[in-house]
């Protein structure tokens, strides 16, 4: 089999409809490598990659720094993970973005580390619950979001976005309510309103 008859066949894809992703007649390009901002699939053609903020590298693809960076990392460890554990690199990164964060005033704020942008969004949405339920606050538990939003597809991320894909997961989403996003005067559909 192909690679792309084997993906068909093993692979469900995030926010692809099944039946038509599988159909003979769709054609997927296979990437096999990329670098900057470039991909490339197996039959050599050369795509522009501009989805840099979705599970993508915002840095483009195999940056010399970065890859020498990871290169150097695995050579002294893989992963450690910060159940009850930590490690250097952490503590090093957290103490620098807090001397940032503080500026003048040379408070200490702590980092709370995430792999992605969806599960940044989760930790901070169950952070801020937790927060309530555990202080004696009066009861909140309402978020409010932006009209047509997507911060990723966690249940904390989905409950404060509105895509049309996420009102599917509705029982499972913390109650949110929907605001208009904020009007921007230099776009040509906000002048020919006012």
């Amino acid at each position: 089999m192909s690679w792309e008859e084997r993906d068909k066949s093993f692979v469900w894809h995030p926010f692809t409809p099944d039946r038509p992703w599988r159909d003979p007649s769709y054609r997927l390009p296979v990437i096999v490598r990329g670098e900057g901002s470039y991909l490339w699939d197996e039959e050599g053609r050369r795509y522009w990659d501009g989805n840099s903020s979705i599970w993508t590298n915002v840095h483009g693809h195999r940056h010399p720094r970065l890859v020498a960076a990871v290169r150097e990392q695995l050579e002294r460890i893989d992963h450690v993970s910060f159940l009850g554990l930590t490690h250097p690199w952490a503590a090093e990164l957290a103490e620098r973005l807090s001397a940032i964060a503080a500026g003048e005033s040379r408070r200490r704020y702590r980092t709370f580390f995430s792999d992605d942008g969806a599960t940044a969004i989760e930790a901070a949405v169950k952070i801020v619950w937790q927060y309530f339920q555990q202080n004696g606050e009066p009861r909140r538990d309402l978020f409010l979001c932006l009209a047509e939003s997507y911060h990723g597809d966690t249940v904390g991320a989905m409950s404060v976005a509105q895509s049309r894909f996420h009102r599917l997961f509705g029982p499972l989403r913390f109650p949110s309510v929907s605001l208009p996003p904020p009007a921007c005067y230099r776009c040509p559909f906000n002048r020919a309103a006012a």
